[in-house]
């Protein structure tokens, strides 16, 4: 299990260079993919096998 410090930490990065967006609900925040093409390509490395 990932602290959620740390995880918060790495959404951070994410969203600095570009590659999250993110919208505020309340309390929350939700994260998501800004460029819809990038979901294709993590979609293909977590079926590739090493």
């Amino acid at each position: 299990s990932i602290e959620q410090s740390t995880t918060s930490h790495h959404l951070g990065i994410l969203k600095s260079k570009g590659v999250l967006s993110s919208k505020r609900n309340g309390k929350n925040t939700f994260y998501y993919l800004k460029y819809d093409r990038l979901s294709e390509i993590v979609d293909c490395i977590t079926k590739c096998k090493v």
